[in-house]
C-alpha cells in the first residue's frame, strides 16, 4: 500500500491571503476615521490625534455618535446599519489577527473517498466549550479571502456614505468662505 502523502499550499499561500487580509483592514479602518472626520468637519491633523489614540470599536462608536449629532433618520438609520456590520467585522479580524494556522486532516472517511485537509487560521477560545468553527472565527485560504471582500465592501459602504453627506444632514452645512 502506498503511503498517503500530504501536501501544503506554500507558506506564501497562506501568507499572502492574510496579508490581503490586513491591508484590506487597514484601509477600512482609514475609511472608518475618514468618514467622521467629513461628518464632524474635522481636519486631518486633529482626526490624526483623535484615531491614534483610540481602537476600532471606539472608532465605530464615534462614527455611530457623529451620525446621530449631525445627521437626519434616513443617515443615522444607514449609519447605524453600517456600524452594525463592522461591529460584527472587527470581531471576526480580531479572531484573524490573533489566530494561527493550524492544518487540519481527517483520514479514512466511511464510505467515501478520504479527506486529505486544509489549512484554516483558527482562534482558539479560552472556553473549553466553545468550538472554534462554530462562531465564524476559522478560515480557510478562500474564506479568509472571501472575508477579504467582505472588507472591501465596507470600505466602499463608507465611500458611498461620504459622497452621501450633505443630503444626509440635520442642517446644511456653510459655504466654506462664509465660516
Amino acid at each position: 500500500m502506498e503511503p498517503i502523502v500530504i501536501s501544503s499550499p506554500p507558506t506564501d499561500e497562506r501568507d499572502a491571503a492574510l496579508g490581503r487580509y490586513m491591508d484590506a483592514w487597514s484601509r477600512l479602518e482609514t475609511s472608518i476615521n475618514y468618514s467622521t472626520q467629513e461628518i464632524l468637519e474635522i481636519d486631518a491633523d486633529a482626526g490624526f490625534v483623535i484615531w491614534a489614540a483610540i481602537q476600532t470599536r471606539q472608532s465605530i462608536d464615534v462614527l455611530d455618535a457623529a451620525a446621530k449629532l449631525k445627521f437626519n433618520k434616513d443617515g443615522r438609520k444607514r449609519v447605524a446599519l453600517i456600524c452594525e456590520q463592522l461591529i460584527r467585522r472587527n470581531m471576526r479580524r480580531n479572531h484573524i489577527v490573533h489566530g494561527f494556522w493550524r492544518f487540519k486532516v481527517k483520514i479514512g472517511v466511511m464510505g467515501g473517498e478520504p479527506e486529505i485537509g486544509e489549512w484554516r487560521r483558527v482562534y482558539d477560545h479560552v472556553d473549553p466549550d466553545k468550538e472554534a468553527s462554530a462562531d465564524g472565527s476559522s478560515f480557510t485560504i478562500a474564506e479568509l479571502d472571501k472575508t477579504t471582500g467582505y472588507v472591501e465592501e465596507m470600505i466602499d459602504a463608507l465611500w458611498s456614505l461620504e459622497q452621501d453627506i450633505p443630503s444626509l444632514l440635520i442642517r446644511p452645512r456653510k459655504a466654506e468662505s462664509a465660516r
